[in-house]
């Protein structure tokens, strides 16, 4: 998305900040460093479509990082259901702060809706940029993010 690489390219290179996609690996790796002009780690790209471990086990897995100890959590997405599937895992995965991003799939359906939950903060996609800048409180040198 527009202006989006901008804000990726200072947090490649944090060693707790994750991408997790439900597209190919070396597809995504591909749009980072050609598109978004940087480069995460290949273990920090994590693909759902080759695995076919849902996206909330794989932040469950994060959080168990040694590196993520003490850290706030944060899981940006652009899919309501799947922040909805995370929202409902229950305790083990509420240190988690949610965020549906206002670009992609959302629909001002799912934006009235996650307004309403309780563990999901819309953000438009330039609070999006803001956050990954660190511009707004999170995410911080002491924050675990998954985007």
């Amino acid at each position: 998305y527009e202006d989006v690489d901008k804000a990726l390219a200072p947090v490649s290179g944090l060693p707790h900040c994750y991408v997790v996609t439900t597209k190919p690996q070396n597809l995504t790796i591909k749009l980072l460093k050609h598109k978004a002009m940087c480069s995460f780690p290949d273990d920090r790209v994590i693909s759902t479509t080759v695995s076919g471990i849902p996206k909330s086990d794989i932040l469950r897995e994060l959080q168990q990082l040694p590196e993520a100890a003490g850290r706030t959590k944060v899981f940006v997405e652009d899919k309501l259901s799947t922040l909805l599937k995370v929202a409902d895992v229950g305790e083990e995965l509420d240190d988690w702060q949610l965020y549906l991003v206002e670009h992609g799939y959302v629909t001002k359906r799912d934006v009235e809706v996650a307004k309403r939950h309780p563990r999901i903060d819309v953000i438009s996609k330039n609070e999006f940029i803001k956050l990954l800048k660190g511009e707004i409180p999170t995410p911080t040198a002491t924050t675990t993010t998954a985007i």
